[in-house]
Formats: C-alpha cells, structure tokens, sequence
C-alpha cells in the first residue's frame, strides 16, 4: 500500500521534520488508495507510534471521493471554500496551488496570496497534489508532449517553493476557515 518511501532534502524545515528537531517519515502512494484501506494502514502505525515500534510518517496518498454530508446534507448545509484566486488586471487568476504554483515564478503566488490576505482580508486557500513534491516518480515512456510539460516541469523546485511558503505566511487548518467562511455567509434555510 505505501509505494515507496519519499526522500526530500532539507530536514530541517516545517515541511520535513517536526519542531523538537525529530525526523518525520515520508512516503507516497501513486494510485487511489481504497478508503477504508488507507483507515486500518494509519490506524495500525498510530498504534506502532504509541508503543514505540515506529516514528511519526506523513503519508500523501489519495482515495476515491467520500460524501460525507450523507444523503440527508442540503445544499443550505454545506460551505462551499474555493481555492484561492486573485485579481490580475480586472481577471481571476488561479493562486492556490497546483500547477500554476508549481510553473510560475515564485514571486506570482506571493503576490497573489499576499492580495488576498491583505486586500481581500481572506486567508488563502492552497493546495498540491502528493506527485508534486516527487521529482523521481515514475514516468511513462510514452506520454503527450504537452501532458508531459504540464506534469513535469519544475518537480525538482516544487519542495523548495513550498519550504518558502511555509515560512512566508502563517497556515492554519480548514475548520477554522470553514468557521470564518460560515459566519460570513448567511445560510438560507428552507422553511
């Protein structure tokens, strides 16, 4: 289930290695993870971890979508947070992530977060994908050309463009952006 171990420079970052200085393991899975899978894999290392058997491991993998909202959720019920854009010359651009982070120069998503923190008084919302922080994934010998500049163009900078970013801006969790989001936008409530 884990593919391989992830090896990435710089331990001595937020991105690779907890506060009091101990290591964290890395590793990745290329393909979907089934969910109740990807539970019993981290519950079963949580309990290593608390008996001592083994260190903490960030694990980037994917699932196939959940519903969580259930089959009772209303529209009404839920928060929709987009991921971040900011405005370029009266256009949205995409500045949360991805391959924009990945293929522009670093100095465009500062900017553009740094908008949408201070002009728009908004934390921004930002993601990538577990293969982006991978530069020695495996690559298909026959792949589009374009394909193959959108995916892998600039790996081998994306863990250090994120070390930046860690260390430029202050990063909290999606509940308490969810909380803000909610007290923002009033819920209309079927009758």
């Amino acid at each position: 289930m884990l593919d391989r171990p992830l090896s990435l420079e710089n331990k001595g970052n937020p991105l690779f290695g907890r506060g009091d200085g101990a290591a964290v393991g890395w590793a990745v899975s290329t393909g979907y993870v089934p969910y109740p899978a990807a539970v019993a894999a981290m519950e079963a290392r949580a309990a290593a971890i608390a008996d001592g058997t083994a260190g903490e491991l960030v694990w980037l993998l994917e699932h196939p979508p959940l519903y969580t909202g259930g089959v009772s959720a209303k529209g009404a019920d839920l928060i929709e947070i987009p991921v971040t854009t900011a405005e370029v010359a009266g256009r949205r651009m995409a500045a949360g992530g991805g391959g924009f982070f990945r293929l522009l120069p670093y100095a465009v998503s500062r900017w553009a977060i740094r908008q949408v923190n201070v002009r728009d008084g908004r934390p921004a919302v930002f993601y990538f994908h577990p293969w982006e922080i991978d530069p020695d994934q495996p690559r298909p010998e026959v792949a589009p050309l374009k394909s193959r500049l959108r995916h892998y163009t600039n790996l081998d900078v994306m863990a250090a463009k994120l070390s930046r970013l860690v260390h430029e801006f202050r990063w909290g969790r999606m509940d308490d952006v969810a909380a803000i989001e909610a007290a923002r936008t009033p819920l209309k409530r079927a009758a």
